[in-house]
């Protein structure tokens, strides 16, 4: 009784330590690369690694990252990616270009091949003319020095979606 009591025992640590997985920032994992993780590395964020377009105005974009056909191999097997907003597009710069993470010379292959990428996060506009608010604007990253600016949602740019783990 005794020896079976405690294989039950063993088997359930071995379970919990094999759900317990830690992870790395640059890590492939979940359809994607991590760029962000949590404090015990058991949670963070993942962009795919490929764009979902190369060129679409910002309502194409949410459409873009919904279809399963824009992603790659193992993103087509998740359904919640979506727009990273524009915080976790500066993560992903400084996490994974300005670390190196993401050039021709790391494990990770060039892994952002446009220049602009939307952000899901919009931008509310006064018209200096009139006074009157514009919300048909967002903002993006500039990849190749990771500046930010916004712009008019029906302008064309990159987009590559995240998800939560």
């Amino acid at each position: 009784m005794k020896k079976r009591f405690f294989v039950i025992l063993v088997f359930l640590y071995v379970g919990i330590m094999l759900q317990a997985q830690s992870h790395k920032i640059g890590e492939y994992y979940g359809g994607g690369i991590i760029f962000s993780l949590s404090a015990d590395s058991l949670h963070g964020f993942i962009v795919e690694n490929i764009d979902q377009s190369k060129s679409c105005n910002w309502n194409d974009a949410l459409i873009a990252i919904k279809e399963a056909h824009n992603h790659n191999e193992q993103g087509k097997a998740y359904t919640d990616w979506r727009l990273p907003t524009l915080e976790e597009l500066q993560t992903i710069y400084k996490n994974l270009k300005i670390a190196q993470l993401c050039s021709a010379n790391s494990t990770i292959p060039v892994c952002f091949a446009g220049e602009l990428y939307w952000s899901s996060s919009k931008y509310i506009h006064t018209n200096s003319e009139t006074g009157d608010y514009e919300y048909d604007f967002a903002h993006y990253l500039k990849f190749s020095d990771g500046s930010t600016n916004w712009t008019a949602m029906g302008n064309s740019m990159s987009v590559r979606a995240v998800r939560e783990f």
